[in-house]
């Protein structure tokens, strides 16, 4: 049951809302967090049954090693963390890689979201070891960890910010203003999956299967329209995460802050997955002396940081590969901006101030695409199909693969034009398609270098004529429903 779906839409959404609100009006808060946690395992389980005993698993422990650290402190309650953590990560490689897997002798299937509950439990644990939290009640660290807008895809969440919004004065009265706003916010982010990513995914993935044939304007053709997939697919995701959670009365933490906006590389990791990055940085980067410790700790922290974010995304060597190179390339564009920042007495940085103009635009053309070179080793079936596509790029080569990537794109909504260009004049076709597709890649770029779609969902007029145009944008979007694409993020 994944939101862009009828059942979802139709039954699942009003009945939550319906029961969390109407036991909250009664009185019977118990009631309402036991409700929400009956509709949430509905929600995983709908995916697979079976990864509903491994959250169940994950979820008791977790509760667990934190009841333990209620009668421990010092080293005993590190100890205690330390087990927490190992166990939830050996779950996790359990699952995830087949490394861990050989030694246990356990062979599974790959639950969804088990990497960002995972993460959730290992912050709570942490967290409570450094004495940041209280022991939660049950039913609280039962909601919190199986809250279901945020169990498929995260983002990541921190204990501490989502009980006070479960136990604040507010908590369970409805608020017209955030009920209509996290309604829009659902249907942006419908329109971006559906819309957008949906339509790309086809000629991405007809692209990188066929590394090996790509040429030049083939390879920068198909990274670029994965760029655009892999973000509105995501951010989609999330945007509607947080759209519904709102509807429920929880803020959500931003998970994408306009990242293509950025001007450098680095300040570009800063907006992109937030809730990871900020995992990595309070739970391994900090701990392990972030740049506290001189330059080549500093480096060396920041290559680990990424190195575990590759392995995070997967286990293929492709992952590793991307996790190394970003590292790399972080470091190389922090150099360069303290080398900016030491030429100007008093500037705060080359991010802090960008360019104006055409300056401004370049800088981010040049940031994007050196995430579209990352990208080629992150999407690529196997290393071999990466590199080829880097060969590609520094031995340039023409033979017109463009018109069989274009090929694989299709809209309903252009079919009757299609059909008319081929009856009456065939040879049209082929260039009309890569039209389309680069005009569908500019759309994109223009709504990407917009605000991002929480901040327009927080400022939009709540008027009649705003009223009509998400309207129109959700009957868009339902009547796309059919043929809609897994989720990129689910793999994760």
């Amino acid at each position: 049951m994944i939101y862009n779906s009828w059942i979802f839409l139709i039954l699942f959404l009003p009945l939550t809302l319906a029961g969390w609100y109407g036991l909250h009006a009664a009185g019977k808060s118990r009631a309402a967090r036991v409700f929400m946690i009956g509709m949430s395992l509905w929600f995983y389980g709908s995916f697979q049954w079976k990864a509903v005993i491994v959250l169940l698993i994950s979820l008791a422990a977790g509760y667990c090693f934190s009841a333990a650290m209620e009668r421990e402190e010092g080293t005993a309650r590190t100890v205690i963390m330390a087990a927490g953590v190992v166990f939830n990560l050996l779950l996790l490689g359990i699952f995830k890689y087949p490394g861990a897997s050989a030694l246990t002798g356990v062979s599974l299937a790959m639950p969804v979201g088990l990497s960002f509950y995972t993460f959730s439990q290992i912050s709570y644990i942490v967290d409570r070891a450094g004495g940041e939290i209280p022991h939660a009640g049950i039913l609280d660290y039962a909601v919190y960890v199986t809250w279901f807008p945020k169990l498929a895809e995260g983002p990541i969440t921190r204990y501490e910010e989502f009980r006070r919004q479960i136990e604040g004065a507010g908590a369970g009265r409805i608020n017209k203003e955030n009920m209509l706003r996290g309604f829009i916010l659902l249907v942006f982010g419908m329109a971006k999956k559906m819309l957008l990513a949906d339509v790309l995914a086809p000629a991405v993935s007809f692209g990188y299967q066929n590394a090996y044939y790509l040429d030049t304007l083939s390879v920068i053709l198909t990274v670029s329209a994965y760029a655009m997939q892999l973000y509105f697919d995501f951010s989609g995701f999330c945007d509607m995460t947080l759209g519904i959670s709102r509807m429920l009365g929880v803020d959500l933490p931003l998970n994408f802050n306009a990242p293509y906006h950025s001007t450098s590389f680095s300040s570009f990791w800063q907006r992109w997955h937030m809730s990871l990055t900020s995992f990595f940085t309070k739970y391994v980067y900090i701990p392990l002396g972030g740049s506290r410790k001189g330059s080549f700790r500093t480096c060396l922290n920041v290559m680990i940081v990424f190195f575990l974010s590759g392995l995070w995304h997967g286990n293929g060597m492709t992952y590793i590969l991307w996790g190394v190179l970003t590292g790399a390339l972080v470091l190389v564009s922090r150099q360069l901006r303290k080398g900016k920042a030491a030429g100007k007495e008093g500037s705060a940085g080359a991010d802090a101030a960008p360019a104006a103009g055409w300056k401004t635009a370049l800088l981010r053309l040049r940031t994007f695409y050196i995430f579209c070179f990352t990208l080629i080793f992150f999407g690529a079936v196997r290393t071999d199909y990466a590199f080829a596509m880097v060969r590609r790029l520094f031995v340039p080569m023409w033979p017109g693969f463009l018109y069989r990537i274009a090929q694989t794109v299709e809209l309903p909504e252009t079919y009757v034009l299609f059909k008319a260009v081929s009856l009456l004049k065939p040879e049209f076709t082929n260039p009309l398609r890569l039209a389309l597709l680069v005009l569908i890649l500019i759309v994109s770029a223009v709504l990407v270098n917009g605000s991002c779609a929480q901040v327009k969902a927080k400022n939009m007029k709540l008027s009649g004529r705003n009223a009509v145009l998400a309207g129109v944008l959700l009957v868009w979007c339902l009547v796309s429903m059919t043929g809609v694409s897994t989720y990129l993020y689910f793999a994760f």
